[in-house]
């Protein structure tokens, strides 16, 4: 039965090719927009979740009272506290502390073929890609950052310092550091991602820098962002308690100048970070806009099932005579309205086809609008197919639901 529908359904998709295409054709482009939009929303939604142990990762934010009584939220914190904080609590596994262009500002990074200003450079520990899952091209992430005098250079930064060379074993000249040889490659880091970079050099060499261990060990300036991995189930507030009573113990200025401390958890640092005055997050986001988009795409996806419905119940009224003749040689209403929903199906399914195919060429134009780097890869994941064959399916049932529920047998219908 469910073959001998779809013969018929083709059958009068190809009698009538003009009207077919006019009304797939608008329910594909509503469809393709909808799934641009789609791949948006996903890629917001999505921001830093390519880390294994997402959940697992926060960001130290430092809450002080100035003078006039006004609260600022930094997301700069104390060197000290995130080497002493695996130490003395239990809850957290490991710590990173990036030390960066807010200390040493921008410095002249050279080769003997390339030469160019750097903003875009982090001094970090190895314990770095212990929270952190950036993509190795080559070099080992357990040793890349353990000796002094290295660096990890993304593809973008190996590409501009050493051309198609492998940069693996290469010296790179700092300004300000000297020397270093390149132990990694990363590649570029992902666009769902607050974080940016194109360098990262190890810590021990930031400690032989004239004044930096009195910096690294003093609990009175906060110049360095921290990350912790907390064990998973921990109590983010105990933990937040325990530091506090932790950065407390080593102050000796008085109370009154010990920062409230706050655990940002990596997931809300795109969308959570509005009340953060001096932080580093390249892509920082308001939540509305994703909301703005959704009910965008909704308005769009309403507007082109409306018109689609409207035009199959328009062409079912010009179906009387052959309604009549299938009820004549013995069809039942119920035959008759699987008639309607399996020809509804199968232009929604066409449609959704050349929705996907639309939404492909249009990718391009999509991302130079957006700013974004999406992939159309991204839409072939279990739940986004999940997700557009259910919306083809629901469609279909509704476009299909007028002309095969009122239509066949009704007598307040022409069919």
């Amino acid at each position: 039965m469910f073959f001998t529908n779809l013969k018929i359904s083709v059958r009068t998709l190809r009698k009538n090719p003009g009207f077919a295409a006019i009304n797939m054709g608008g329910l594909a482009v509503g469809l393709a927009a909808c799934i641009l939009i789609m791949l948006f929303i996903k890629d917001e939604l999505t921001f830093d979740a390519f880390h294994p142990n997402s959940n697992q990762i926060v960001r130290v934010v430092e809450e002080l009272t100035g003078g006039d009584g006004v609260e600022q939220h930094f997301g700069y914190s104390r060197v000290a506290l995130a080497n002493a904080a695996p130490e003395q609590i239990p809850e957290i596994l490991a710590s990173v502390a990036m030390v960066g262009p807010s200390m040493l500002g921008r410095q002249t990074v050279q080769t003997d073929g390339a030469r160019f200003y750097e903003d875009s450079y982090w001094f970090v520990k190895p314990s770095f890609f212990e929270l952190f899952n950036f993509q190795f091209l080559s070099g080992n992430p357990e040793s890349a950052l353990v000796e002094p005098r290295s660096v990890v250079l993304t593809r973008s930064a190996a590409m501009r310092y050493f051309g198609t060379n492998d940069p693996l074993g290469q010296i790179i000249n700092f300004e300000r550091q000297g020397d270093f040889q390149v132990t990694g490659v990363l590649e570029d880091i992902p666009e769902n991602s607050h974080l940016d970079f194109r360098m990262l050099l190890s810590y021990e060499s930031f400690t032989t820098m004239d004044g930096a261990l009195e910096f690294l060990e003093s609990w009175e300036r906060n110049g360095a962002i921290t990350y912790l991995l907390l064990a998973e189930g921990s109590n983010r507030a105990a933990v937040e308690s325990k530091l506090a009573e932790l950065t407390s113990s080593f102050l000796s200025s008085g109370e009154s100048d010990v920062p409230k401390i706050h655990l940002q958890p990596l997931s809300d640092i795109h969308f959570g970070s509005e009340h953060i005055v001096f932080e580093e997050n390249v892509r920082e986001a308001s939540i509305s806009s994703v909301w703005m988009f959704g009910i965008i795409a909704a308005f769009i996806m309403f507007i082109a099932v409306i018109n689609y419905t409207n035009m199959t119940t328009a062409g079912s009224m010009k179906r009387a005579r052959e309604i009549g003749m299938r009820k004549a040689v013995g069809a039942n209403r119920s035959q008759v309205a699987r008639q309607f929903f399996s020809e509804s199906t199968v232009l929604v399914s066409l449609a959704l086809l050349s929705a996907l195919l639309l939404a492909k060429a249009s990718l391009p134009a999509f991302n130079s609008i957006s700013g974004k780097s999406l992939v159309f890869s991204d839409i072939l994941d279990t739940w986004s197919i999940i997700s557009l064959v259910g919306l083809a399916l629901i469609v279909g049932l509704l476009s299909g639901a007028y002309p095969a529920l009122f239509c066949p047998g009704s007598i307040q219908s022409p069919c």
